[in-house]
């Protein structure tokens, strides 16, 4: 093959894998959740490469609560799968000693908090726009409004 069709064929091929269009998802995401009568705010992102980033803050009783889970997604149709790699809890607005004793209980559940985040990483979702969707876990409704 001629150097300047193997050319051709390499930046048009670049060219084509630089225009695919991202995934609905990629983005940063803004949601409120409550759990167990605790309301959580927080901010999820979706990078292109399949990673993303959720990081919650609440009020609990005594502390304030900031969770970072990090991991993998995928989108499939209306499934949202999300796998969570780790995740990370600090504690503020108490004394040391109370953030000290909150911290050594999650490193020590850490584990089985994983496990079951992971047990069931699918949900449905529903998109309401291209700029919100409805996110479906457990019976649990948790609408996802886009970033500007």
């Amino acid at each position: 093959m001629p150097r300047a069709l193997v050319f051709s064929a390499l930046v048009l091929g670049l060219g084509m894998v630089g225009c695919q269009k991202p995934s609905p998802i990629v983005g940063t995401w803004n949601t409120t959740a409550s759990v167990k009568g605790i309301t959580f705010k927080s901010v999820a992102t979706f990078e292109a490469d399949g990673t993303y980033q959720e990081v919650s803050t609440s009020q609990i009783p005594g502390a304030q609560l900031t969770a970072t889970d990090m991991g993998t997604w995928k989108l499939e149709g209306d499934k949202l799968t999300c796998t969570l790699t780790d995740i990370v809890w600090t504690f503020s607005g108490t004394t040391s000693e109370r953030q000290k004793a909150a911290q050594e209980r999650f490193e020590k559940n850490k584990q089985k908090l994983l496990e079951n985040a992971n047990a069931k990483p699918t949900h449905p979702i529903k998109w309401n726009g291209s700029n919100e969707f409805t996110l479906t876990d457990d019976g649990v409704q948790q609408v996802y409004v886009k970033e500007k």
